[in-house]
């Protein structure tokens, strides 16, 4: 990641250390003729700690697709002046977040990416439920309204054809009920509490897995998306007021049907978070 401190607005590439921010190269800061080789010195370089965020969230798949903030209030925190690192996890197992927001709002994006016609997504995010509308974790294309995808882990009212409490996962849009799309009974996430989702869409199966395990439906429409591309969101889209309180700590998005490999995939990720 490249973060931002605050107190000075100086910016560093960081990178992760058996769970811990590390320095990716020494930064000197010639306003106070100090050199920095470490996260902890980056941040309380004068002393006292400074509140730390997101600028770029690194792509790792090779294709630069690096979801970037250059809005200093509108990114998402990384470290806490006050209570350090942010971090979620089990005790003795915690993981650096980022602390994300709906108002304002603390959202990445990227360059337009594309897909193919079946998508993969897994997510490592702990949603809270403040009662809005939407708690919109990510969106590919304008709110994905008529092409892209959606990913909500709770809604706080009725429209179209979900309720309160679903979790709602949307392929091409949200428009059409013939969409790809996929509907909870109640929400399939809690509250507060840290979750690894599994979602597959394609024009065979369209299914959800948190925490490894399925959840009952009341809507589940199979169906092949377009191929396009458009702008990743991470948290909300385009929409005012879309977004969710909480924090994410993974993102993985594939650009084809993963459900075969979805235990080899869920494993791999839950053994580094150890959530469930």
């Amino acid at each position: 990641m490249r973060v931002r401190r605050a107190s000075d607005n100086v910016e560093a590439d960081v990178a992760f250390d058996a769970g811990e921010l590390k320095l990716t190269s020494a930064i000197s800061n010639t306003s106070d003729a100090q050199s920095y080789t470490d996260f902890a010195d980056f941040v309380d370089h004068t002393g006292t700690p400074t509140n730390a965020f997101v600028r770029t969230w690194y792509d790792q798949s090779g294709n630069a697709y690096d979801a970037g903030q250059s809005t200093a209030a509108s990114q998402p925190k990384i470290y806490d002046s006050t209570t350090g690192l942010i971090e979620e996890g089990s005790a003795g197992n915690e993981k650096p977040a980022l602390e994300l927001g709906r108002s304002p709002r603390k959202q990445l994006t990227t360059s337009a990416i594309s897909w193919s016609t079946s998508f993969t997504a897994v997510t490592v995010l702990q949603p809270t439920d403040d009662g809005n509308f939407y708690i919109k974790n990510w969106s590919i294309g304008a709110d994905a309204t008529a092409r892209g995808y959606a990913h909500i882990s709770m809604t706080g009212g009725s429209e179209i054809d979900w309720q309160r409490d679903d979790s709602a996962m949307f392929g091409d849009g949200y428009a059409s009920t013939s969409d790809p799309r996929i509907l909870t009974t109640g929400s399939a996430f809690t509250s507060g509490s840290q979750a690894l989702s599994f979602l597959s869409l394609n024009s065979t199966a369209a299914t959800l897995h948190v925490n490894g395990s399925e959840p009952t439906y009341r809507k589940q429409t199979t169906g092949n998306t377009s191929a396009d591309s458009d702008i990743l969101y991470i948290n909300g889209g385009t929409t005012s007021g879309q977004g969710m309180n909480g924090t994410m700590q993974e993102l993985i998005l594939y650009t084809s049907d993963q459900s075969s490999s979805r235990t080899t995939i869920q494993n791999n990720v839950n053994g580094f978070y150890s959530i469930y």
